[in-house]
């Protein structure tokens, strides 16, 4: 295989370089390589291009790599994990027979179909943990939507919502990051095998046939395309961070209320681990992982961006140096999905803590507000002046929301307007109290409870349809390797 090279390449090279690569890549791609070193066997047994004797000793020769080649006897002077393979098929049926399973073909079309057929499985399998997280978030939405907590702004105090409104802004948000890891598996599995080095082969090479037998949706057509691309990996990875930053910023949220000073929320002893030095701690870990690890895939996305910047639109080493990150950020993305499962699983919200501080905050005066302008005739920006003074009075005078009486009211429009305007302290009451104003919303998708309910309706319907597609999209992989395995028991006998 180097006998266009004259020297053998440098203790440096093979240790160094190629030895760490090839470990990595049996670890990570052999039982697929094997997978496509037998559909291809089978395609040139089926199409004449090889007699079927030699299909045969081929398909039973792959059966004795697969149980013989073992980490340990890599040999990185072979260069990579095809020729390893190879190599070891033909010490076993010879150089005659075994040499004739590169007919056609090049390591670019096998490398490209690898690539794919490693961020298909990677992709499904987030799919599948994010499936589950979100979830978990809908039972969650279910048991605590009438809980009311505060909504913030600027970190600030805003308006009143309640946890079933809350959980489904994120819930919906990961949905659209399922929808981005579903075009980005569709936009991955298609097929680049049988296109050689770049250019085609001049053997007639059965592409659908490869297609199906590997469980891809269809052939990807233009052979330079096949080799040179990699679209669908950048694709997937910024499918994973998107999703990755919504959950960061969700559990900032958590981490937040998870402290003293709000003891808004608390984890259980599941997922908290304690201080060496102070005896009180209880330390909200698991959210603090879920931040932290998000990071690495951030890292790994701008690892591959930096890489195919200003590469050559072929195959050259950088594209592969791409996918050199890919396998641990996936890693650590499906360790956040499952992380944050468990801190959700393992929270317990202070439901009467919650509904106090949304009662003195002054989160619901917006409510004060619209309920001047509709009771009064009152533009808002007049309704707005009005309660902000109030607000004012009562800060100052230190008696909180409490002091939001008819008197108030009273004075500061006799002061602003010329004349009073009259609530009584148990309507200003009503409109004040967080659950009230809750339910006071009407607008479609607020946190009122017919549009939270609503919303979780249709979540749980989205999660059934998402698993059908899941499991689909499984399963066609599945059929084509079943085909596979039906068409060599054809030629095995």
């Amino acid at each position: 295989m180097r006998e266009r090279i004259s020297e053998s390449m440098s203790d440096y090279f093979v240790n160094v370089i190629e030895l760490p690569e090839l470990i990595k890549d049996y670890e990570t791609i052999f039982q697929d390589e094997l997978l496509a070193q037998r559909a291809y066997a089978v395609m040139l047994t089926r199409s004449g291009i090889i007699d079927a004797a030699s299909g045969k000793k081929i398909l039973e020769g792959l059966d004795y790599v697969r149980e013989n080649l073992k980490k340990e006897d890599l040999n990185a002077d072979y260069e990579d994990l095809y020729y390893n393979i190879e190599k070891c098929l033909v010490g076993k049926i010879g150089v005659e027979t075994g040499g004739k399973l590169h007919t056609g073909r090049s390591r670019n079309d096998i490398g490209s179909t690898m690539n794919r057929m490693q961020v298909r499985k990677s992709l499904l399998a987030v799919m599948e943990a994010l499936l589950a997280l979100r979830e978990i978030l809908a039972d969650k939405a279910q048991k605590e939507k009438d809980i009311i907590i505060t909504g913030y702004t600027h970190t600030q105090p805003a308006q009143p919502t309640c946890m079933g409104h809350y959980y489904m802004a994120v819930f919906q948000a990961l949905t659209r990051d399922f929808d981005r890891l579903k075009s980005a598996f569709q936009n991955t599995n298609h097929c680049p095998y049988g296109t050689a080095a770049s250019q085609g082969a001049t053997f007639p090479v059965d592409r659908d046939f490869l297609a199906k037998a590997l469980g891809f949706d269809s052939v990807l057509e233009n052979s330079l395309d096949c080799i040179a691309s990699k679209d669908f990996l950048l694709e997937a990875e910024m499918a994973y961070v998107n999703m990755l930053i919504t959950l960061s910023r969700f559990a900032q949220d958590l981490y937040v209320w998870s402290t003293y000073e709000f003891g808004l929320l608390e984890f259980g002893g599941q997922v908290a681990v304690c201080s060496s030095i102070m005896p009180q701690k209880k330390n909200a870990a698991g959210l603090e992982y879920v931040k932290s690890k998000v990071s690495h895939p951030i890292g790994t996305l701008n690892s591959t961006l930096a890489t195919l910047k200003n590469i050559p639109f072929t195959n050259c080493i950088d594209i592969h140096e791409a996918l050199w990150l890919y396998s641990e950020g996936v890693t650590e993305t499906l360790k956040v999905l499952g992380m944050m499962k468990e801190c959700l699983e393992y929270s317990h919200i202070n439901e009467k803590r919650a509904y106090e501080a949304a009662r003195k905050n002054f989160c619901t005066v917006t409510g004060l507000a619209d309920h001047l302008v509709k009771a009064c005739d009152l533009s808002f920006e007049q309704a707005h002046y009005i309660v902000g003074t109030m607000i004012a009075a009562v800060i100052d005078s230190s008696v909180g929301v409490d002091g939001m009486t008819g008197a108030l009211l009273a004075q500061v429009t006799a002061e602003y307007l010329g004349y009073e305007l009259h609530l009584t302290d148990e309507e200003i009451a009503q409109v004040l109290d967080p659950r009230y104003n809750v339910q006071a919303k009407v607008s479609f998708g607020g946190p009122q409870k017919s549009s939270v309910e609503g919303m979780i309706a249709a979540a749980k319907v989205t999660i059934e349809e998402e698993e059908s597609w899941l499991a689909a999209a499984q399963g066609n992989i599945q059929k084509g390797y079943d085909f596979l395995r039906a068409e060599e028991q054809m030629i095995l006998g």
